[in-house]
């Protein structure tokens, strides 16, 4: 009797797995709670990891809510289908071989990591992250498809970028742009807290933001002029590894500058000689500006009118 009835329990149960959608069975196995809604939508008050699982593809989590973090770093997808589309707290799908952002959520509460992947497109991401968003060590080449807002910090440093248009509009913290192919920073938001583009080809800082609340750190660039620095950066200057003559332009109230000349704690410890470029160079510069705008300037010859 005993043997019958625990048959019986063997088959109720199977019967009951076998009604059990497949994102409810992974939930049930990994013994995570949830609540199921009259809609079908599952909700997950916590936070649900698939991290280190060896998957070459997500189970399908479409129709799930994660209310908390959502980890499926250390895979080897190569897609993000079947992700959750809405995530309360962090989002992670770092150290993966993604290519693209597709089948992502289409919102996140808190930060969001890609880094580690092979992504050449940002596409399929949220318009707005509000914690940190890091797309570091990855093949990008532009930032288009980026979220607009971040609200702490942006690293999209190691990667292949040429421009930084198409990040972020708005930061709420640091921007790194470290090891990449930038000649420029047009497309860097106007106030930032810390910008750090170390190991990049800059030859201009056109771009460059109108307020740094933080530190500046541009070493090791093509630089020639500090021409287009903000006026304040209230806490580290670093330009050591570049081409200039001087110090001219170099922002006047930060509390430590590294430089080819030397290390100083305050722009009252920079000799008066390195504060301006040297005169020979500024005759040349005034001389090309000259050349360039006679080369623009149109010569029409003169039409007399004759009498009658």
């Amino acid at each position: 009797m005993a043997r019958k009835t625990l048959q019986g329990s063997y088959r109720k149960a199977a019967k009951k797995r076998a009604a059990l959608c497949p994102a409810e069975a992974l939930l049930q196995k990994m013994r995570v709670a949830y609540t199921r809604k009259a809609d079908g939508t599952i909700v997950v008050d916590g936070d649900l990891s698939l991290r280190g699982k060896g998957l070459k593809e997500l189970p399908d989590l479409s129709n799930v809510i994660v209310r908390g973090a959502f980890d499926c770093s250390d895979n080897e997808l190569a897609s993000l289908a079947g992700c959750p589309q809405k995530i309360g707290g962090d989002f992670s799908c770092a150290h993966n071989q993604l290519t693209s952002l597709g089948g992502g959520p289409a919102e996140v509460g808190k930060d969001y990591s890609c880094e580690y992947n092979q992504l050449t497109s940002l596409s399929g991401m949220p318009s707005v992250i509000p914690g940190t968003l890091d797309v570091s060590h990855n093949r990008l080449a532009t930032l288009k498809g980026c979220a607009a807002g971040v609200g702490d910090n942006f690293y999209c440093d190691h990667n292949a970028l040429v421009s930084l248009k198409g990040g972020p509009l708005a930061i709420g913290h640091s921007y790194l742009a470290d090891n990449n192919k930038l000649e420029n920073l047009e497309g860097c938001p106007a106030t930032v807290g810390t910008l750090s583009c170390d190991n990049n080809l800059l030859t201009s800082l056109e771009g460059a933001p109108r307020e740094v609340l933080g530190s500046f750190h541009i070493g090791n660039n093509r630089l020639t002029s500090l021409a287009g620095m903000p006026d304040t950066v209230p806490e580290e200057f670093h330009c050591k590894g570049n081409r200039l003559h001087s110090l001219e332009g170099a922002p006047k109230n930060c509390i430590y500058l590294s430089t080819d000349f030397g290390v100083f704690d305050s722009w009252a410890d920079v000799p008066d000689a390195l504060k301006r470029r040297p005169e020979h160079l500024r005759r040349a510069e005034m001389a090309r500006k000259a050349t360039v705008l006679q080369e623009t300037i149109t010569v029409r010859p003169l039409r007399l009118k004759k009498k009658p």
